[in-house]
């Protein structure tokens, strides 16, 4: 309801402003959200070697761009329009990403020349019926996006030497070697449901739908098969560009029946069958039970299976230095069983408990090719985990509120028996919000990631923990309809590092101390 204007200003030369729009205009209700934001992101994230670096002792060269920062520069507009009248729905939504930098760059080869430009659309018509008849509920929906990809690589600096000349011979780009793998994807689909609950103790869902998925790429680069090395050719709609173009189709149909068993108990099972065109059939059955154990308790047992098919560029990418496709990937398979509390100590206080485990199969990995420098999409691994999670939200007073979360995990390698390298065993978070004096806000939050663990023959040190807090000073009404914020990330500058393959042998820094200044406006 009403309209909001907003902004804020920070470091990294950082700004965000928006605007948010809700009302009804007779018997339309419309709803319309914009935002724009920009920054050139933290140049103290340095990273002090890179894969040219490697490169260079190896050739006896000096090209690389390290020790350097990543680029993590970026500006984004986001703009959604949501209009519904009676049992239709219609959405509108294009998010547009413009001149973004390529972080370490797509080949692990610093690139601050490079950028991404990405430009998607969505659009769907819903449609939601519960009046044509007493026991039935209806619905529909109509969906098409398009996806336009602008891609400007320097996968590896001016004066690389590389074994891109015919059999493998090295060859020197003076310009650096290249890259320019645009696409545009489409995806149009048509999604039908419908509920019955006449029968007693059961309500019964079937539903179906279809979907078609299309990519057409285009290419233009300095090097590999059809072009003279290190001259910029144009390799659309050759056999040369990096995929062929591609489509798909995929229909579905699913069963779901809920079942109140007895007053506190109720069985919820279901079956869903997908179809895909280009890599076959999966069927997938899930099932929840849920026991109101007391009034205050509730416990549900889940089981279910999941699939991931592979994307386009993991079947059918070519001609590409980094990364290959494999027409004979088998899509991801996972069973996940949970065991979950939902427990309500007092009316302020509040656990969750969930306890779970899950064999994955299939995994798809790009796994380092022979010649070192380029990967191939495999199905690389199976992987088994368990782990818990237990939350909290405890509203002590009024004016003061504490919520948190702690999760532990241990996954490993089916086969090697070797825990799974990179993924946190341990994380936490604590949220505080504390209404001070009337209209002022104080909000710490802290976040901690630990437990990580290096890859089977990783020789780097182990992966260090690290901590953030984060502050947030809220005063509302500074004038009648203008709300005030000041916040602080990372407060203290913690060095904190995600987990590289070792081709960035440091691993990535994370963002310094930011700070930040905002202005909310309600009219």
């Amino acid at each position: 309801g009403g309209t909001e204007v907003g902004g804020r200003t920070g470091s990294f030369d950082s700004q965000d402003i928006w605007l948010q729009h809700g009302e009804t205009y007779a018997d339309w209700d419309v709803a319309f959200s914009f935002e724009w934001q920009t920054t050139d992101g933290d140049h103290d994230r340095i990273v002090k070697r890179d894969l040219q670096t490697g490169l260079d002792e190896a050739f006896g060269t000096s090209a690389s761009l390290a020790p350097g920062a990543l680029d993590t520069r970026y500006n984004l507009l986001n703009t959604y329009l949501d209009i519904e009248r009676g049992d239709w729905r219609l959405h509108l939504w294009n998010w547009r990403l413009e001149d973004a930098g390529v972080g370490a760059g797509a080949a692990q080869a610093l690139d601050p020349d490079g950028s991404q430009s990405d430009n998607l659309y969505l659009a769907d018509l819903n449609w939601h019926n519960t009046d044509l008849h007493p026991d039935w509920d209806l619905s529909s929906r109509l969906s098409y996006q398009h996806l336009q990809n602008d891609i400007n690589f320097h996968l590896y600096p001016p004066g690389a030497v590389l074994p891109f000349g015919p059999e493998g011979s090295l060859v020197t780009f003076d310009e650096g070697v290249i890259g320019r793998p645009d696409n545009t994807s489409e995806v149009a689909g048509l999604d039908l449901a419908a509920a019955y609950s006449g029968f007693s103790g059961h309500q019964i869902r079937i539903g179906a739908g279809y979907k078609y998925q299309s990519m057409k790429a285009t290419e233009t680069k300095n090097y590999g098969p059809g072009v003279v090395a290190g001259q910029l050719t144009d390799v659309s709609s050759s056999p040369y560009v990096y995929s062929p173009d591609k489509s798909r189709e995929i229909a579905y149909l699913s069963l779901q029946d809920e079942w109140r068993l007895a007053p506190d108990w109720e069985l919820t099972a279901g079956i869903r069958y997908d179809d895909f065109s280009d890599t076959g059939h999966t069927l997938n059955p899930r099932i929840a039970l849920v026991w109101s154990t007391r009034h205050n308790l509730t416990t549900k047992l889940l089981y279910g299976t999941a699939f991931r098919a592979p994307s386009f560029s993991e079947l059918y990418a070519v001609n590409n230095p980094i990364a290959l496709g494999n027409r004979q990937l088998d899509p991801e398979t996972i069973d996940t069983l949970e065991l979950a509390f939902d427990y309500k100590l007092t009316l302020d206080l509040q656990f969750g408990l969930s306890l779970f485990s899950y064999e994955a199969k299939d995994l798809i990995e790009f796994v380092p090719d022979q010649n070192g420098i380029s990967r191939t999409a495999q199905n690389a691994r199976d992987q088994n985990g368990h782990g818990a999670e237990l939350e909290m939200d405890w509203r002590i007073s009024d004016r003061l509120r504490v919520r948190g979360n702690y999760a532990w995990q241990h996954s490993e390698d089916k086969k090697t028996n070797k825990r799974i390298a990179d993924a946190p065993g341990q994380q936490a978070y604590l949220n505080v919000d504390w209404e001070f004096l009337p209209d002022w806000n104080l909000s710490p939050q802290t976040t901690w990631i630990g437990d990580r663990v290096r890859a089977t023959g990783d020789t780097r040190p182990e992966i260090d923990d690290y901590t953030l807090v984060d502050l947030t000073l809220h005063k509302y009404k500074v004038l009648d309809n203008l709300d005030f914020a000041l916040s602080t990330h990372n407060i203290f500058d913690e060095k904190a590092f995600e987990p590289s393959d070792g081709t960035i042998p440091g691993d990535y820094p994370l963002a310094g101390r930011s700070i930040w200044v905002e202005l909310k406006w309600r009219l």
